[in-house]
């Protein structure tokens, strides 16, 4: 009875664990359905994973960077490099 209930502890805090945090892409989803955006991506390559957001307005910047850090899960948080930037558009 007592390994039963341990058991259950373990499942219900891996079901917690995985269920606590959005998917990256939905939360950069989410971002760029509250924010103006010029362009974003999630994006692993040879030198590791990487969200990339560029903003067109420089004062949201810390807004989206908290947004990022509540949703997405720890694990996520180590394993991407994030940059949030509001670079200018080139003008041709």
């Amino acid at each position: 009875m007592i390994i039963g209930l341990g058991i259950a502890m373990v499942l219900g805090l891996a079901i917690f664990y995985f269920t606590s945090s959005e998917d990256v892409e939905d939360v950069v989803d989410g971002i760029s359905e509250q924010y103006e955006l010029r362009g974003k991506s999630v994006v692993k390559d040879d030198h590791g994973y990487f969200i990339f957001i560029n903003l067109k307005d420089r004062e949201a910047i810390p807004e989206v960077e908290d947004i990022l850090k509540k949703k997405l899960s720890k694990k996520d948080l180590k394993k991407y490099r994030i940059e949030v930037t509001a670079m200018p558009k080139e003008e041709k």
